[in-house]
């Protein structure tokens, strides 16, 4: 059985429930160019991520969950296979979230992402609004989880943009970029904003990366 975080048998249920994945995400979605993440890479990014102090797992699907972990090192790295595990959003609170990878001719993506129902557990999602800080401003404690951790992983594994918010990697990555000038759920290289001639805004990470949603020093500053 799963020792390492304490999960009630109710919420484990919960987890195992494949209704509760449907539906939409709010993620983490980072781009990579195509063909740059061979499936050595792939497993090492995926080691990388899941070794991240915020997160446990991974199972194969969530009928696993109360099973054994499964080591990373064995999983399926190919696009739109999904492994599963939990994220702790504070000390208090534990949902069920999940990673994959995506291409789309240009970029392949990776996703870290927990669906609405999960983070219904925690917060009042209301559907009726949009699913930001300004629609939902609970999105911005989430942002403060997900988005170190894209972080982390651009000191190991640099991307080429990445973006936080509801279904952030379905979306091509041009609209992104469109949107560098204003958008709070950006995690942006700061080559990138100088090749669109552009001010850097946020915080800077040690690496170069920075953050638009954050007016806090990152973890290294």
């Amino acid at each position: 059985m799963q020792k390492a975080w304490e999960v009630d048998d109710t919420t484990l249920r919960f987890y195992q429930n494949w209704e509760n994945w449907y539906g939409s995400f709010y993620e983490l979605g980072l781009a990579y160019a195509h063909g740059s993440l061979d499936q050595q890479t792939r497993l090492h990014l995926l080691q990388y991520v899941w070794d991240d102090p915020t997160l446990l797992g991974v199972v194969d699907n969530p009928n696993g969950f109360g099973n054994p972990w499964k080591k990373v090192e064995s999983a399926d790295t190919s696009d739109g296979n999904h492994l599963y595990g939990c994220i702790r959003l504070s000390t208090e609170h534990i949902v069920g979230c999940g990673s994959y990878f995506s291409s789309d001719g240009s970029f392949t993506w990776f996703g870290l992402y927990i669906p609405l129902s999960m983070l219904e557990l925690v917060y009042a999602v209301d559907y009726r609004r949009s699913i930001t800080h300004q629609g939902n401003p609970w999105t911005i404690k989430v942002d403060k989880v997900l988005a170190p951790i894209g972080v982390r992983i651009y000191r190991e594994f640099p991307f080429k943009l990445g973006a936080v918010g509801e279904e952030a990697a379905a979306f091509p990555v041009e609209r992104h970029m469109a949107e560098l000038t204003d958008n709070p759920g950006l995690l942006v290289p700061e080559s990138l904003f100088k090749r669109q001639s552009l001010s850097p805004y946020g915080v800077r990470s040690p690496e170069g990366l920075w953050w638009t949603g954050c007016n806090e020093k990152l973890k290294g500053d």
